[in-house]
């Protein structure tokens, strides 16, 4: 479970000595893995992959990421979920970012 010390400028750059990666990117992981954290709070039943996930299986990743991919049920009522997720530390507010995909998969992105 993240702490709130998990955030502090003190901790990435804790990262950033101990990883050598830029911090600002150090900075979006931590807050990629708040993110799944407080979607898991929420109850939010997901499916979670893709790079951040990788970074969990992997003993040492060779590259970091800084979204998380899920996939929920068709039906499935995000929004109330995401909503929650936007009240738990360390998050202020939520914004969906319109994005036109090249394919029929339906995505979202917050």
């Amino acid at each position: 479970m993240l702490q709130k010390e998990n955030f502090r400028l003190e901790n990435i750059q804790r990262l950033q000595k101990n990883y050598k990666k830029d911090p600002a990117l150090l900075e979006r992981v931590v807050y990629a893995f708040g993110l799944l954290e407080a979607l898991c709070l929420t109850g939010l039943p997901f499916v979670f992959k893709g790079g951040t996930c990788l970074m969990l299986l992997l003993k040492h990743p060779m590259r970091l990421s800084t979204d998380i991919d899920i996939i929920v049920q068709p039906g499935t009522d995000i929004e109330a979920y995401i909503r929650k997720a936007a009240e738990i530390f360390p998050f202020q507010s939520c914004e969906e970012q319109v994005r036109v995909g090249k394919n029929n998969i339906t995505k979202r992105h917050f």
